[in-house]
């Protein structure tokens, strides 16, 4: 009598680890937005989500996105042709006012301003933030920063403490008073020596550089939200 040839068990398919492959992240980058690091921009890769690069001075429009970052730069060296740009300009304000999950810093957060401001000209830029940028002879904040995060923050997971930091030569004018904040300044100035971290509808907008460290991990807090608010559109 012959045994019977056990039957093979089937191998069971692999549970993707990835939910994000079907997020795409719009980021700015060109001579006017351009300070990111790598680390965190390779992080979205990790995580899935497709980083998709625009021209604030060429493109017209958004590409098609769930997600939008905009990080420092020196909007100031190119303000003619980032205002002239109204296209571009009038969709950004659109989208964000739509509910697009946006994350802006320091240069990105001057450029979702009313205007920038310097030597005495001013240009029109998105509009989305109710308040006027006005570049400075000398930097206003330079060095550490320490932030703490507030309620209004729209970000789930926020660590109890950031540590980061900050370069501007410029500050923020009539800023509006119904203004929300996601971080309290523990050490900085952020937009004005107290708060920074500007909220409106589902951007948040600093002055402050995040690095995404074990102890700071923002890029899956903002994929998370991105995912949070994309679930609730379908």
């Amino acid at each position: 009598m012959s045994t019977p040839t056990p039957t093979p068990t089937p191998t069971p398919t692999p549970t993707p680890t990835n939910t994000n492959t079907k997020l795409t992240v719009a980021v700015a980058k060109d001579s006017s937005f351009g300070f990111y690091y790598q680390d965190d921009l390779d992080k979205f890769a990790q995580l899935g989500v497709k980083v998709c690069y625009f021209d604030a001075l060429k493109d017209k429009c958004l590409p098609a996105c769930d997600g939008l970052f905009i990080g420092g730069g020196f909007p100031e060296m190119q303000l003619p042709l980032l205002s002239a740009n109204h296209a571009l300009l009038n969709d950004i304000k659109t989208k964000i006012i739509q509910g697009l999950p946006s994350y802006a810093e320091c240069g990105g957060l001057m450029y979702l301003t009313n205007k920038i401001s310097i030597n005495g000209a001013s240009y029109p830029m998105v509009g989305v933030i109710d308040a006027d940028t006005q570049m400075t002879s000398k930097p206003i904040g330079r060095g550490y920063v320490q932030l703490a995060p507030l309620d209004a923050h729209p970000w789930k997971k926020v660590t109890d403490k950031i540590n980061a930091h900050e370069f501007h030569y410029s500050k923020l004018e009539n800023i509006n008073a119904k203004t929300h904040y996601a971080f309290e300044v523990l050490r900085g100035v952020g937009v004005d020596n107290k708060r920074d971290g500007i909220v409106k509808y589902n951007l948040l907008a600093s002055y402050t550089h995040l690095r995404n460290l074990a102890g700071n991990q923002w890029v899956a807090q903002f994929v998370d939200f991105i995912k949070t608010k994309k679930t609730k559109t379908l």
